[in-house]
């Protein structure tokens, strides 16, 4: 159909089969959604959008949804295209909805956003169809906090919040990894997702204290009155849709689709048959092999020593070769080891100082012969390494790399083993610092997957003056780090689970836990939380999750249950305590322990990790099930540390260590 202008009058409606969008204008004036599924639930009437415009001369944002007029209504292939006005604060700004197959996809035109007096009026969030997705006392609202959350509007008070998908530093412990939200009721609801520029997707959820409740997605486009303003178009898709099981799977499933037919990512399946390095992965048992650390930071002792800041001494280049020895004498096969903390000063002591060496553990010669060791007996041997941050200690790092905070100065990270970090602007590095340092590690005979720290982290906004950006580009300089990782390696992985970062990861780890919510987080959000695998049934088979191997039996139970890869976490050869943790020396007993791992997950039951979890299920007694894709069905009760595998019960025993 051509392009034609249309007078809001009237009653629009357009249908592709699917779904019928229709499209009119209220009694006062301003344009009203209705959207309905072939589940014929209709949706709405709504607003098309709402304005969080920051006022200068009150301080303050102000919520606008009505009345915000169309000055033109245009008919599109398969939608319309409005041009909105806010009369109140003279910003223009166009809006598309149209329908692609089982979806309504709405489009916020930054490209055509005009703020006619902006030193008085910027607009800081666009919320799309506000009052879509809301649900009564017999509703559920899924959040993609953490591994996944669930709501209940029918008992919780009145509440309402507002986060950014993929984080923001100062709301750290919410952890909203996927862009994805749903609302169901009586077995029919809306899934949304964030499908462009998702980096600066938006979410407010409410609770009204009466039984009612609902979730809103729009786009952030600024959080100070000085941000940069990313020109890129913001998309939400809105999936009406019946629950094929439940709202839980229904969502993952949606979200799934979404990872592999636009982000592109491969099975794990396909991915092993491609690289050599993921194959070992996925047939190993990974540890770090820490070296050592200054006592300072977040990750000193805080022991209350006089000496603090002086350097620990965890593990040579000479012990570390013991320790694989000890591995392979018990009988695994495959180790992947990350060398932690062999830098000057220890881990996180000197980036971006990548390929020196402490003398501490044995120096240059020491390590590549601890490398040459660990093939020798048929292990992958690679290192922890770092691009997010810098330190002064390092004789490489430069403040004109720096990240810019809100104040023009350099952005501060954490305090660790090097001291005060600083968040670099990897989008910008030059490329003998990423992929040219790269280049020069994978020189030295490393072998495996690449593992890079802290990339899947909240993102910033850069307020450089010479090269700032929004959030997109931190993402960008991230997403290219992980990609250098993975062309020069076969293969990456990093911490922790944003879908941003770990797109581009043939694993993760830390994402959490999806029986547990920390404490963080109840006192951020003062309603009635219900944790959910919403991460695992969306990314299983496509992106591993390490499990970290505690030595106990519920543990390896757990890596089972959901597929997951083993991490043996830090590997010492003295006792040391460091973040308040201590590290046992690694002896023969964790050794024995490695080997009841490897032989269950590693080998008898490998396949695991390469099927998509079908479905998950929580039993009234506790126990968990799932059902792969393969046809295999886990029941596990961690509790009692009980695990039937196609109900056959597994049993195994681990040494005391």
């Amino acid at each position: 159909m051509m392009n034609s202008s249309l007078e809001l009058t009237n009653n629009y409606e357009f249908s592709n089969g699917i779904i019928r969008l229709r499209v009119f204008e209220s009694d006062e004036g301003y344009p009203l959604v209705t959207i309905e599924g072939e589940n014929r639930v209709q949706y709405g009437p709504v607003p098309l959008v709402g304005f969080d415009t920051h006022v200068i001369f009150c301080q303050r944002v102000e919520r606008a949804c009505q009345p915000i007029q169309v000055r033109r209504c245009t008919r599109i292939r398969d939608g319309f295209h409005f041009e909105l006005h806010d009369q109140w604060s003279q910003i223009t700004a166009g809006i598309v909805l149209q329908l692609v197959g089982d979806r309504l996809v709405a489009t916020f035109k930054t490209s055509e956003l005009y703020e006619r007096e902006n030193e008085s009026y910027r607009l800081f969030n666009v919320t799309l169809l506000p009052g879509l997705m809301r649900v009564g006392r017999e509703g559920q609202i899924i959040l993609p906090l953490g591994t996944g959350l669930s709501i209940s509007p029918e008992k919780a008070p009145a509440m309402s919040d507002r986060f950014l998908i993929y984080g923001e530093q100062p709301r750290w412990e919410l952890l909203p990894m996927l862009p994805v939200t749903s609302t169901g009721e009586n077995g029919n609801g809306i899934v949304s997702m964030a499908t462009q520029c998702p980096e600066d997707a938006s979410v407010r959820f409410w609770t009204d204290g009466r039984g009612n409740g609902g979730v809103d997605m729009g786009a952030s486009l600024r959080e100070h009155w000085i941000d940069p303003v990313d020109r890129m178009d913001r998309s939400v898709e809105f999936v009406p849709t019946t629950f094929e099981t439940d709202q839980l799977h229904t969502t993952a499933h949606t979200l799934r689709r979404h990872i592999v037919e636009d982000l592109k990512v491969k099975p794990v399946s396909e991915q092993i048959k491609e690289s050599e390095a993921v194959d070992k992965l996925v047939r190993s048992v990974t540890g770090k092999m820490f070296f050592g650390v200054l006592d300072q930071g977040t990750g000193g002792a805080r022991l209350g020593d006089p000496t603090h800041g002086e350097y620990i001494s965890n593990t040579t280049c000479q012990e570390a070769i013991e320790i694989f020895q000890k591995i392979k004498a018990a009988g695994v096969d495959g180790y992947n080891s990350q060398s932690v903390g062999y830098i000057p000063n220890g881990h996180d002591g000197s980036y971006p100082s990548h390929d020196r060496f402490d003398s501490r553990i044995g120096g240059r010669e020491g390590f590549l012969e601890m490398v040459e060791e660990g093939k020798k007996l048929g292990f992958t041997i690679n290192v922890h390494d770092n691009y997010n941050e810098g330190y002064e200690s390092s004789p490489d790092f430069d403040w004109k790399w720096c990240f810019h905070d809100v104040y023009c100065m350099p952005q501060k990270r954490g305090a660790w083993g090097g001291g005060q970090a600083y968040l670099f602007n990897m989008k910008h590095l030059p490329e003998e610092m990423v992929e040219g340092a790269l280049g020069r590690m994978k020189g030295l005979g490393l072998t495996g997957v690449g593992y890079v720290d802290a990339l899947g982290n909240p993102l910033y906004r850069n307020y450089d003056p010479d090269r700032g950006g929004p959030r997109r580009d931190h993402a960008q300089g991230i997403e290219r780090v992980l990609k250098a990782s993975a062309d020069t390696y076969g293969g990456t992985t990093t911490e922790c689970g944003f879908l941003y970062a770990a797109r581009h990861c043939v694993a993760v780890c830390m994402p959490g836990n999806h029986r547990h919510i920390g404490s963080a987080v109840h006192q951020a959000l003062p309603v009635e939380l219900k944790p959910i695998p919403l991460y695992a049934l969306s990314v299983s088979g496509l992106i591993l999750v390490y499990k970290k191997f505690d030595q106990s039996k519920s543990d390896v139970i757990d890596m089972l249950l959901m597929g997951q890869l083993p991490h043996h976490g830090d590997t010492v050869a003295r006792d040391q305590v460091q973040g308040g943790h201590r590290h046992k020396p690694f002896n023969d007993a964790l050794a024995k322990n490695m080997k009841v791992v490897y032989d269950l997950v590693c080998v008898k039951y490998r396949h695991l990790k390469e099927q998509q979890i079908l479905r998950w299920q929580l039993n009234d007694d506790g126990s968990e099930e799932t059902t792969f894709a393969d046809g295999t069905v886990v029941k596990a009760d961690l509790s009692r540390e009980t695990l039937f595998i196609n109900g056959e019960e597994i049993s195994f025993s681990l040494s005391k260590t």
